[in-house]
């Protein structure tokens, strides 16, 4: 059969994939592909996640059980959404290690061949009347910059983790109460500014003029952090 296969230059070998863990390859990943995407922070506490439940299988011995099993593991522990999250980043991982490696798996990618927890319906939930003034409250106890960063997220709509990443680039402060926006670069830096002012790139929103004064009152204390949250 082999024979007949390297007759015909058909023939895969699959000695890599034998050879190479799954915990190399998510290594190899995380160090090579992921600095180029912008969800590589929230990836890291996954790969290692996996790593440790499973990272010591080889590609080739991967097999739909042992993901199903993991799977099944994971959900007597955390939410579907997040065993989704880890599934796909397993593929993810072997697709890549198929195109870019040369890592040719035996039967195939293994993700495909299970089932994957649905995605959950998206959250609508809003802040009740009367929760907003605790919310604020209780972050002004906290003290530090907490109650900024919550108003900037309210008034702008923007992400967790969009708002720990962003970073002071420049400060160009027009006058009150005119338009501005947030840029979110690829290199995650902030800037405020006229629009009309400045070239959009990436991702953009807008911001109201109290989460304008927020940024300004952050500047203006001279924050020694690069990170505009101040989380960094």
């Amino acid at each position: 059969m082999v024979e007949s296969e390297m007759d015909r230059g058909i023939f895969l070998s699959t000695a890599s994939a034998e050879a190479a863990t799954l915990e190399e390859l998510l290594g190899r990943y995380e160090t090579e592909v992921l600095p180029t995407k912008k969800s590589h922070v929230d990836v890291h506490s996954r790969v290692k996640t996996i790593s440790r439940m499973i990272g010591f299988y080889s590609a080739a011995a991967l097999t739909p059980r042992v993901l199903a099993a993991y799977r099944d593991k994971r959900l007597t522990k955390v939410k579907g959404h997040t065993v989704r999250k880890e599934l796909h980043l397993v593929g993810r991982v072997l697709k890549h290690a198929q195109r870019e490696w040369e890592i040719n798996l035996p039967r195939g990618n293994p993700v495909h061949s299970i089932s994957i927890p649905t995605q959950p319906k998206g959250r609508e939930r809003r802040l009740r009347t009367g929760e907003e003034e605790k919310l604020l409250e209780g972050a002004r106890a906290y003290g530090g910059e907490i109650e900024d960063i919550i108003l900037l997220a309210i008034e702008s709509g923007m992400r967790r983790g969009e708002i720990s990443e962003l970073r002071w680039k420049i400060s160009t402060f027009a006058k009150p109460l005119r338009p501005f926006g947030i840029p979110r670069t690829a290199t995650t830096e902030l800037s405020l500014f006229p629009p009309r002012r400045f070239e959009f790139s990436g991702r953009c929103v807008a911001i109201s003029a109290v989460a304008y004064s927020r940024c300004s009152r952050s500047r203006s204390r001279g924050l020694s952090n690069e990170y505009a949250s101040g989380l960094g």
